[in-house]
This record gives C-alpha cells, structure tokens and sequence, in this order.
C-alpha cells in the first residue's frame, strides 16, 4: 500500500464522491478511480459503494479508516517525543536543512565530528532556511546553494557537491536513462516562494541535454510528489532527497552535481559552530 493509495482513499472517504476527491488533489477522476481500484485490489475488499449523487463507504472502509486515524495519532505521539529528545538545550548548536531531504546522508557526512551529539538538527522549507537563520532561529543552514542574498554578515562556504537528477513516474515513462526522454513534461516545484530561485538551477542541470525546461508550481510536496507519481510532472532532486529511495519512483541521474553550502553569520558562531565549520569544509 502506498503513500498515494492512502490519500486517495482518505480524499474519497472525506468528500463521498470521486469527482471532488479528484479536485482535492488536483489529479483527474480516472487517475482517483486507478488508485482505488488498486487498493480495493490489494485488500481483497470494496471499499466504496455508489450512491445517490456520489460513492458511500462500506464497513470494511470504515474499519479502515479507523486505522488510518489511529495510525496518524501514534505517528504524531511518536514525532512530539522526538521532538522532546531533539529540542536544544543550553549550549546546544541548532543547523537546519531542507524538510525533504533523508537523514541518513547528513549523519554519514557528519561521521566523526566530536561533538556531534551537541548539534540539534531542525528540517525547514527553504524559503524559510535563510529567514530563521537571519533571525537567530538557527544557528547554521546546510542546503544545496540555491543561492545567497546580500544579507550583511552572512557566509556561504562550499562542503561538498552532491549528485541530483530527475524524479518521475516509471508508470509512465518506464525505465528512463535519456533526459531527453521527459521532453514537454513541466518541472513541478513545490516551494511557489522559491520558484524563480529554483528555475535557473533547472536550466543549468537540463543544459547538457535536448530538454527544454518548463516549471510549474505548487504549495505543498506531497501536491508536488502526488503530480509526479501521477505522469503529469517531474521533479529535480539532489541524491540527499528522500524521495531518491522511494521505490515508487524512477530516479535518471544527471551530469551536474549540485553545490552543497554551509550558511551562517561568523560573529555569532559558538565554538562548536566554528569546529563544525572547519570539520565540514576540510573533510574530503
């Protein structure tokens, strides 16, 4: 069962019909029926039964979305104790990064950095990376560099560069290892505050290919991840992105690495910022 089959289910439980469940989700009603019909498949049982002017749940969806609610209290049980354990206390170093990105990369890269365990890592949009970092929310941002405003006193030094490519459907496209292939199919960003930032970086990742980029925009990933799994969009991502492992979708790899940038104000870095800055920048 995936991520999508469970937001088409829970888009058709909520609005009883599968016309207004395919608008919640800016997807087309036949893509709606497809998930369900798929679902209903997996479970071995009807779901939803239609009825005067829509569809009405039977009492295995009932059950099921019982689940789901039960599911999504124990998850956010789980994410406030965490955020009780992961919540800096005195003296402790607070470095954001992307929301989408897969941890498992950032505590590889920092493998070995003493003091390690005094650093609180705080996920964010990246419209709002650079604004907590001016605010003194954070105390560094680690991001693929985007790029940096004339802020006064803000630093951008380069730690590494990292591979991206080109997220899509396999549904669709099927194993793709040509760019080119995705010709005519929009590049969906999901952070609308950062699509003119975001263009430029697509134009020069597509400039080694036939493949003239055109961008649309959303306000939410999961929108964003929701198109691309549908056919009706693709999606650049770094290597460090959790979606990259997802494996309901397909990953072509491009030439161009991006630039991965350590951000942060000098005069107001602790010691341990300052020793994280030199662990990262001098580890090859």
């Amino acid at each position: 069962m995936t991520e999508t089959q469970k937001a088409v289910f829970k888009a058709v439980y909520d609005n009883r019909s599968l016309s207004r469940a395919a608008n919640s989700l800016y997807v087309s009603q036949p893509a709606i029926s497809r998930h369900l019909a798929r679902l209903e498949e997996e479970v071995g049982v009807t779901l939803f039964v239609r009825g005067t002017g829509g569809v009405e749940p039977t009492q295995a969806a009932e059950l099921f979305h019982g689940y789901l609610q039960d599911q999504e209290l124990r998850y956010r049980a789980v994410l406030e104790k965490m955020l009780d354990i992961g919540r800096p206390g005195p003296g402790r170093l607070r470095l954001g990064c992307p929301e989408i990105w897969n941890p498992s990369h950032l505590n590889r890269r920092m493998e070995g950095f003493p003091e390690k365990n005094q650093v609180s890592i705080e996920a964010f949009r990246l419209s709002e990376l650079l604004l907590n970092l001016q605010s003194g929310k954070l105390d560094m941002a680690l991001s693929h560099a985007f790029y940096t405003p004339a802020i006064p006193g803000l630093v951008s030094v380069k730690v590494d560069d990292t591979g991206c490519g080109i997220l899509y459907s396999p549904e669709r496209f099927g194993r793709v290892s040509d760019p080119s292939d995705f010709s005519g199919t929009p590049f969906m960003v999901y952070d609308s505050d950062m699509e003119k930032r975001f263009a430029p970086v697509i134009e020069r990742a597509c400039a080694d290919y036939s493949l003239q980029p055109t961008i649309r925009s959303c306000a939410q990933l999961t929108t964003a991840l929701f198109e691309t799994a549908m056919g009706k969009s693709i999606m650049l991502f770094s290597a460090w992105d959790s979606a990259v492992d997802n494996a309901g979708f397909g990953y072509c790899r491009l030439e161009r690495p991006l630039p991965l940038h350590l951000y942060f104000f000098s005069d107001r870095l602790s010691q341990t910022g300052r020793n994280l800055v030199a662990f990262l920048t001098g580890r090859k």
